[in-house]
Parts: structure tokens; sequence; C-alpha cells
């Protein structure tokens, strides 16, 4: 069963791009490197059950470079997964929505 984007994932994700723009500006983050990391973002807000070969096609990053972006997020809590590498699903942190 595909999950899709809800309301609450939309709120989700744009304070997710708030905060990333604000740690890319932290970190020394590159432009493209922030670009990248929001599509990310924007294509786990949409499709929860994405997987890595999926993101490489839609940013054009080779494997190495999502895996790297995806521990970014999860270290800054952006994003976490949800069950193991096969069955699991992607969740955008709802608790930075509080905060």
């Amino acid at each position: 069963m595909k999950r899709t984007i809800k309301k609450t994932a939309k709120v989700a994700l744009n304070v997710c791009i708030k905060v990333l723009t604000e740690l890319g500006v932290r970190d020394r983050l590159q432009q493209r490197q922030i670009d990248a990391l929001k599509l990310i973002l924007s294509t786990i807000a949409t499709d929860c059950d994405t997987t890595l070969d999926s993101l490489c096609s839609v940013t054009g990053r080779a494997r190495s470079t999502i895996q790297l972006h995806l521990a970014y997020l999860v270290e800054h809590d952006l994003v976490m997964r949800i069950g193991p590498d096969k069955g699991g699903y992607w969740k955008l942190n709802d608790e930075i929505i509080q905060s």
C-alpha cells in the first residue's frame, strides 16, 4: 500500500526545508547540496516507501552520495527510518514542528 502526502506531511516538509536551509548555511553546504537534500525531503514526503534507487534517479546523484545525504538528514533529525531496509519506510520528523 502506497502512502501519500498528507496535510501534516506538507507542514513537516516546509519546516524540514526551513531547518535544512538554516543547517546548510551553518554547516557551509554548497547550494547544490542543499537543493539535493530538499529534493530528497520532498520525495520522502510524497512517497515514504521510496528506495535509494528511486532517489538516485530523481536527483541524478550516485547511490553513495544519496546515502551520505540521507545520513546527514537522519543525523540532524529531519527524517527517520522506520523498520528494516527491506519493508521499512522513511518518515519526516513531525516532532520538529512542535519545537
